[in-house]
This record gives structure tokens, C-alpha cells and sequence, in this order.
């Protein structure tokens, strides 16, 4: 799955929910492997569904960046901050794909509403190991 394709769906899904994305690429590079590129995506597609459905946000705020040795996703909104975790739902799914990938997700809870997910992969030169 195309991160670029799905983050372009995430921009109109939002927008017929009344939620304004901004999304900022920063250094961007095409060094991700397909397993890790759908992966990040499915992380997207989770992330805004649980924007749209949960959180009662009017913004969306993605930013990509790439480093030498990492990709970060960042998806944060303004909503109600709320997080549930359970077996089997989205924000579950998007922990278990960063670490198939040795990678993480980290979930923060704004002091003041919202909620930001951070997705981090290395990013694995050819013949290097993991």
C-alpha cells in the first residue's frame, strides 16, 4: 500500500468529516521497504479512523521525516485525548506492526486534549544487519 496514496485518502476522509489535515514531508527519501511502507500506512489508515470516529478533533496534524538511520510518522489531533487500548483494536494493531518491523509506537495523551501517535522505524541500508 502507498504511504503517498493513503495519506492523500486520510486528506479526503478527514475533510468529509469536517477535520482539517496538515501534513508535512521533511527529508523525504524512498529508501522503505514495501512490507515497511503498507505497514506505515495501515498505521495511517488506523490512526485517522480512530480520529474520525473517537476523538471529536477539528485538526489532524501528520508530519514524515527521515533521518540517517530512521522514519518517523507522526500523527497528532486536537480532540478529547481519549485512548483505549484492548486486544484486537487499532492502536493495538499499529504497536504490533511497529514491532514487526523493529520499530515502536508511542501514544501520548496532551495535557490539554489531543492525542499524538509516533511511529519509528529504522531505516536498514542494504546489507546491514538487523
Amino acid at each position: 500500500i502507498s504511504l503517498a496514496d493513503e495519506l492523500e485518502q486520510s486528506r479526503s476522509l478527514l475533510a468529509a468529516n469536517g477535520i482539517q489535515l496538515d501534513l508535512h514531508i521533511e527529508n523525504p527519501v524512498t529508501v522503505l521497504t514495501p512490507a515497511s511502507e503498507t505497514m506505515l500506512s495501515l498505521c495511517v489508515r488506523e490512526a485517522v479512523t480512530n480520529i474520525m470516529k473517537h476523538s471529536g478533533a477539528k485538526t489532524c496534524d501528520i508530519v514524515w521525516t527521515f533521518n540517517q538511520n530512521q522514519a518517523c510518522l507522526r500523527i497528532k489531533d486536537d480532540g478529547n485525548g481519549i485512548i483505549r487500548f484492548s486486544k484486537g483494536n487499532g492502536l493495538h494493531s499499529i504497536r504490533e506492526r511497529m514491532e514487526m518491523l523493529d520499530g515502536y509506537a508511542e501514544f501520548v495523551v496532551e495535557p490539554n486534549g489531543g492525542t499524538e501517535i509516533v511511529c519509528t522505524l529504522p531505516i536498514w541500508k542494504r546489507g546491514e544487519e538487523r
